[in-house]
Parts: C-alpha cells; sequence; structure tokens
C-alpha cells in the first residue's frame, strides 16, 4: 500500500511540475522533471521488491536496473554542477593569469 501511494504521489508532482513550470531556466526544469521520471520507474520497481514476486532472480534483475537508473539519474544530476565548476575554473585561472602576466 506505501508503495502505491508513493507511486501515486510521485505521478501527481510530475503533473504539477509541468502544469506549473516552477524554475524560469528551462533547462533546470527538464532536469526536475527527469528527477522526478526516475523516480517515478524507480518506485514502480519497488513493486517488484514485495511479495508479488517469488522469483529471487527476476528480483536480483530488478535490483540490477534500479541500481542502473539510480546511477543514470545521478550521472546527469552531477553534469551541469561540472559543467558550472569547469567554468568557474577556467574564469579564475584567466583572471589570475592576467593579474601575473601584469607584474611580470
Amino acid at each position: 500500500m506505501q508503495v502505491l501511494v508513493l507511486m501515486y504521489t510521485n505521478f501527481f508532482i510530475m503533473i504539477y511540475a509541468t502544469l506549473t513550470m516552477p524554475f524560469k531556466e528551462k533547462w533546470m526544469q527538464r532536469i526536475i522533471m527527469f528527477n522526478e521520471s526516475c523516480l517515478y520507474y524507480l518506485t514502480i520497481l519497488l513493486v517488484y521488491f514485495t511479495d508479488i514476486t517469488d522469483d529471487y532472480v527476476f528480483q536480483m534483475n530488478v535490483g540490477w536496473c534500479f541500481i542502473l537508473i539510480a546511477f543514470i539519474c545521478l550521472s546527469v544530476n552531477l553534469w551541469p554542477l561540472i559543467k558550472s565548476t569547469y567554468r568557474v575554473l577556467k574564469w579564475i585561472t584567466k583572471r589570475y593569469i592576467r593579474r601575473f602576466d601584469r607584474l611580470f
């Protein structure tokens, strides 16, 4: 029952985020929708870890799919962070290189 409530909650949050568009940046809205989609798929996979299936091999395969989807979600979320960190470090190094060129 709790898994179903979580699944419905995720689905309604996806609908709410689609209708309200809470972020100004388009890329941020896309990341939020991707995160909610991943969470929804992970919640669907949680159903297979209940007493519905007794096949342990199937549950193990579903577990590997769970890990794969979580890793993809993590990778997609880390990409903007890595990209912005690279831009800031590039800007800082250019700034300090200009300062040192003036000194020498």
